[in-house]
């Protein structure tokens, strides 16, 4: 889990569904190994941040959101996960 969770900005249930969120949705896109995994880590990371913002309090449906997210990134620019960590 990023630590950017842990900032204390959150309170400790809303981080640790954070973190249930990002487990589910790195496991569904690291399929994709994508070059570039810190990367691809913050962006979701910084989905599943901006849909807590939003409201969402459900794991399930931020991971989704989240990997939805990325998957649009690269969609977009195919090659913007390509860079080595």
């Amino acid at each position: 889990m990023p630590s950017r969770f842990a900032s204390g900005a959150y309170e400790p249930e809303i981080v640790t569904l954070m973190g249930e969120a990002f487990e589910l949705a790195w496991k569904d896109f690291r399929l994709n190994r994508p070059h570039n995994q810190t990367l691809a880590k913050e962006l979701l990371a910084s989905a599943i941040i901006a849909g807590v913002g939003e409201g969402g309090r459900e794991p399930k449906a931020l991971a989704k959101t989240a990997t939805k997210a990325l998957r649009k990134v690269v969609k977009d620019n195919p090659t913007a996960l390509d860079g080595e960590d």
